[in-house]
């Protein structure tokens, strides 16, 4: 066992009554189940690995630390042999999941022992399904449907576990589109001269000049060009989060301090052609800047703070958390102005050409679950119980049971499963690597790593697919993907980018399955906090924002590994763990949204080594 190394088998012993048959109406069989035989249940949870967890090492039992099962249901068969999708269970489920809490191992072996439990007759394997609590935050614990749908399934096939989307509205969201029109109303500033006649003495011309901002051809200024491909991001997808936006507003509001303040540019304006003297004189330029800063000064939007050219431009409640009020990633948020319409539009993520991750696939992490595929061995005594409070292992446990391979019948007074119950998910461990200096698309800007101005906020994985009931996932399903915001290292501690490639603790999620051969992308999610705006692979990515850097993991790249046909070329593979370094050598391919792994030309900048047995471990070079 892998991933949250611990590993889950059972055993059961009969009570005295072995030979009752229990019918529907029996008060001794609360399950109804006919024609079964009461015994006892046990269960051993077998110790593994300490390491550190995605949001806490309790989370995900990587520690060790036994977090207790809810929805346990183990489903009789009379199979005898590996139970297949179109098998038929023998009567109701045996459901568990009121039993098993996170006090009720026993030492040593670490198992619990429970009695009665009724069994139907012919019973030769079992199909065994649960989960961790999941509590109320499904970030932290994670969300998966299904279960609810075991208790009524008929043969293996229909059961089905799926990831639940985090946002699934189709329509723009209000306080998107908000934001758009607001900053609308900042790019179609424009500045209008005195009517009059301006030039030399040469040649005049009755003018009623005009400076709009988003037109650079209608004035001749460097600065106020300059901002304005700030704002409009050269027309490309930008980042729409009410975080990027502040941090736009604030870079625009102080660039353009000593335009409004200080420009010198002036221009006189006369009442004829031939007249000697001007009748006035302006600054446009100064008048452009200071018109643009008063707009994003709106007090229905801002508020501002600080002076001069150190101001912080705030966005006020309720357009200030968007859209991590609906549980989203910062990058899910884009706009893109349009310079034929003259405005910010909200990005649509269902076009094909929005090259932004759809808000539609994004969901929670999976629940910790089990999964198991058993034969049973039996055994025609009823001295098991004595062996669970003992010191023995879990292994000599199972040595009790004499009858390999066998099926339940009336002489029977105990059984065990003999294969261990797995984890029905897999594990990602991501460490992170980083030199002093990182430059920038360009080479526009040179930026220290100190420790403490990149941390890490969000691993997003995918795709990822609905899976069957033994988690392999299914041909039919549409992509998802996984967002874990819960980053912390295992002292809840916030990981941060080193320098001089010291590997960060690991950051870690669940994750399902993957299909045999498919490339997977994960996600970095990262916030500036180096005082300093640089330039990524789409734009600017503003100093306080967020960002995000995208690695590529190739199954068909590994080398050295040895697995079975069912774990061989998957990226992650049920019940196991995979690890990822990624060295971030640059900021050449950092996007300021969450980029659309299905675009052909999307820029990543990877280069890749796998070696793993049952678990991956990967090298990933991010520029």
């Amino acid at each position: 066992m892998l991933l949250m190394p611990v590993l889950l088998a059972q055993a059961f012993s009969a009570c005295t009554f072995v030979d009752q048959t229990i019918d529907d109406s029996s008060e001794n069989s609360p399950l109804g189940i006919v024609d079964s035989v009461a015994v006892g249940l046990g269960v051993s949870f077998e110790k593994g690995h300490t390491g550190q967890t995605r949001m806490s090492a309790n989370a995900t039992q990587t520690n060790g630390t036994f977090r207790g099962i809810s929805d346990f249901f183990l489903i009789p068969y009379a199979t005898e042999g590996v139970i297949g999708p179109n098998d038929v269970p023998l009567k109701k489920n045996i459901e568990l999941g009121r039993y098993i809490s996170e006090t009720r191992l026993i030492n040593n072996n670490n198992a619990a022992f429970y009695k009665p439990v009724y069994v139907p007759r012919k019973t030769a394997s079992f199909l065994i399904f649960g989960h961790a609590p999941a509590g109320a935050d499904p970030f932290t614990y994670g969300s998966l449907s299904g279960f609810e749908d075991i208790e009524n399934h008929t043969k293996p096939s229909d059961i089905t576990f799926s990831l639940n989307p985090i946002y699934n509205q189709t329509e723009i969201p209000a306080v998107a589109q908000e934001l758009a029109d607001y900053l609308t109303s900042i790019a179609s500033i424009r500045y209008e001269l005195p009517e009059g006649y301006y030039g030399d003495i040469f040649y005049r011309v009755l003018r009623h000049p005009v400076y709009v901002w988003s037109n650079p051809d209608s004035y001749e200024h460097e600065g106020l060009a300059d901002a304005f491909s700030l704002l409009s991001n050269d027309d490309r997808v930008m980042g729409g989060s009410s975080q990027n936006v502040s941090c736009l507003l604030t870079a625009l509001y102080n660039r353009l301090y000593q335009v409004a303040t200080s420009d010198p540019t002036a221009v006189s304006y006369y009442d004829s052609s031939n007249a000697p003297t001007p009748v006035g004189t302006v600054y446009p330029y100064r008048e452009l800047a200071k018109a643009i800063r008063t707009a994003i000064n709106n007090s229905d939007f801002v508020q501002l703070s600080g002076y001069g050219s150190d101001v912080t431009v705030s966005l006020k409640t309720p357009r200030n958390q968007y859209p991590t009020s609906l549980k989203l990633p910062d990058g899910a948020a884009a706009i893109q102005w349009n310079a034929d319409a003259q405005r910010f539009q909200v990005v649509l993520q269902t076009k094909a050409s929005a090259k932004v991750l759809s808000a539609s696939r994004i969901c929670y992490p999976p629940l910790l679950c089990y999964y198991g595929n058993s034969r049973i061995k039996t055994s025609d005594t009823d001295s098991e119980q004595e062996h669970y409070v003992s010191s023995n292992s879990w292994s000599q446990i199972l040595d009790e049971y004499q009858n390999s391979s066998a099926v339940v019948n009336s002489k029977t007074q105990s059984i065990a499963v003999k294969d261990a119950i797995n984890y029905g998910v897999a594990q990602l461990r991501v460490c992170i690597k980083s030199p002093l200096i990182l430059h920038d698309r360009g080479n526009m800007h040179e930026i220290s790593v100190t420790g403490t101005n990149f941390p890490l906020t969000a691993l997003i994985v995918g795709p990822q697919y609905d899976v069957a009931y033994n988690f392999d996932p299914l041909a039919s399903s549409d992509e998802h993907t996984v967002y874990d915001p819960r980053i912390i290292d295992e002292e809840n501690k916030t990981i941060y980018l080193l320098p001089y490639n010291v590997a960060t603790a690991y950051a870690n999620t669940l994750v399902l399955p993957t299909r045999k051969d498919e490339v997977v992308y994960l996600i970095l999610e990262f916030e500036n906090r180096s005082g300093v705006d640089f330039v990524g692979a789409n734009g600017i990515i503003l100093n306080g924002s967020k960002f995000y850097m995208t690695a590529k993991l190739d199954p068909t790249k590994a080398t050295g590994y040895n697995a079975d046909d069912n774990t061989m070329n998957r990226v992650f593979s049920q019940d196991g763990y995979t690890e990822v370094t990624c060295v971030v050598s640059d900021l050449k391919g950092a996007w300021n949204v969450v980029p659309d792994t299905r675009d052909p030309q999307l820029e990543i900048g990877v280069s890749m080594e796998m070696k793993w047995t049952h678990s991956t471990t990967t090298n990933v070079l991010l520029d």
